[in-house]
């Protein structure tokens, strides 16, 4: 019987597949971490360091930001030689303040969620052991990789992502171990077109993967890694977000001199 003699073009194709498969693999843990618990370590961090200080400069600006409106509004006013409304001025005020306080309950809450957060992490044997069980449930699930994926197969993977990024071990094992018992999904191209196909898609899907992810790690909270790993520079930002407050401080006090000299030309 004739040994099957395979094109070297399909051979070449499939050889790439695989390559292709593997780096969105990785690519992808490195994404899911990076959006998962890597920010919110981050956002963490800067929160316990810098969030009461940046609401505090924030409550100032708002405040600032409110006297010089209301001494615009009286101005107005004045200049037309009327007599200012002070129930209207009070009420436009009122519109635009809570806007603000929208903004400085969010930047609360999130200051004090960041003093709270705790998070399990891995040791060095534990995170090696973490991301080869998250990459093999990746491997068999992920709609990356499987464009048919069920959403039984979403549910499961989206419970392997909390799971990786809370340090659940024993949750990510038992996944992995139902991933490896359950039926293996066999969705790979048998025609040199199809495998032509593909290598294109694979490689449209890692592009994007990479861009998404060079995206996340140029943007708040990594932008402000470096900063968070010197004491030196963190101990500036302090100075300088304290250096701000004070400045504020001076600009309300002259904001509310001026008013009252505003009112008394009433």
């Amino acid at each position: 019987m004739n040994d099957l003699i395979l094109h070297p073009e399909y051979e070449s194709l499939r050889a790439e597949v695989a390559r292709l498969r593997e780096e969105i693999v990785v690519v992808r843990t490195q994404l899911d971490r990076a959006t998962g618990v890597e920010t919110e370590l981050l956002k963490a961090e800067y929160g316990k360091r810098f969030g009461r200080l940046e609401l505090e400069l924030t409550r100032k600006y708002y405040r600032f930001r409110l006297l010089r409106r209301r001494i615009d509004l009286v101005r107005s006013y004045l200049n037309r030689g009327a007599e200012p409304d002070m129930e209207a001025i009070d009420a436009i005020l009122d519109a635009e303040a809570e806007e603000y306080n929208q903004v400085l309950r969010r930047k609360a809450a999130d200051a004090e969620r960041a003093s709270k957060m705790t998070f399990r992490e891995y040791s060095d044997e534990e995170a090696v052991h973490a991301k080869k069980l998250y990459q093999q449930v990746v491997r068999a699930l992920h709609p990356d990789l499987h464009p048919g994926a069920t959403p039984d197969d979403i549910a499961c993977l989206q419970q392997a992502v909390e799971a990786y990024n809370s340090g659940d071990l024993a949750t990510l094992e038992a996944i992995a171990v139902l991933v490896e018992c359950g039926e293996k999904k066999n969705d790979e191209p048998s025609c040199i077109d199809s495998l032509r196909k593909r290598c294109e898609q694979y490689r449209d899907t890692l592009s994007k993967l990479a861009l998404r992810l060079k995206k996340v790690r140029s943007a708040f909270p990594f932008d402000q890694a470096e900063l968070l790993s010197k004491p030196e520079n963190v101990m500036k930002r302090i100075h300088d977000l304290k250096e701000e407050c004070a400045k504020l401080d001076d600009r309300i006090a002259a904001c509310e001199i001026h008013l009252q000299q505003l009112n008394g030309t009433v």
